[in-house]
C-alpha cells in the first residue's frame, strides 16, 4: 500500500512538473482553456473543415458579448483561449477582443485559414506575448 502512495506522489510530482498551472486546474475540477468560435466566414474553402466560404450563412458574435464572456471566463478561472471560428481574422473587432483578453492575463491562440495579408501577420505581431501561437 505505501509502494502505491509513493508512485502516486511521484507521478503528482512528474505531472506537475510537466504541465505547471494545468494541473492543479484538473485537481480543483476548474477550467483552464476555453475554445472560442468567434465568427463562421472564412476565406479558404477547405473540404475538411465545416466552416464556409459562402455568404449564407455568416454569424459573428458582437464585440460587447465577446468581452463580458472573456470576463466570466476570466472569473471562472480559464487562462487560455483557443480563438477559432471560420477565421476568427475576418472578425471586424478579433484584435480588440484578443487584445482584452490578454491584458486580463489570458494566453491566446489563434487557429486561422493562413490566408492573412502582410498587414494583418504585422498585427498578429504586434499582439505580442499574449499570444502564444497560431
Amino acid at each position: 500500500m505505501v509502494e502505491n502512495e509513493v508512485m502516486c506522489g511521484e507521478f503528482s510530482n512528474l505531472l506537475n512538473e510537466m504541465i505547471g498551472d494545468r494541473y492543479q486546474y484538473m485537481l480543483d475540477r476548474r477550467p483552464y482553456s476555453l475554445e472560442f468560435e468567434i465568427n463562421t466566414r472564412c476565406a479558404g474553402s477547405c473540404i475538411y473543415c465545416f466552416a464556409s466560404s459562402t455568404e449564407s450563412c455568416e454569424l459573428e458574435m458582437p464585440k460587447d458579448r465577446a468581452i463580458k464572456l472573456m470576463d466570466e471566463a476570466w472569473d471562472l478561472g480559464v487562462r487560455f483561449v483557443m480563438w477559432s471560428g471560420g477565421d476568427p481574422l475576418l472578425h471586424p473587432d478579433w484584435y480588440d477582443i484578443c487584445n482584452y483578453a490578454g491584458d486580463k492575463g489570458m494566453q491566446n491562440c489563434i487557429l486561422t485559414s493562413s490566408l492573412i495579408s502582410k498587414q494583418q501577420a504585422r498585427e498578429l505581431c504586434q499582439l505580442g506575448p499574449s499570444l502564444s501561437s497560431v
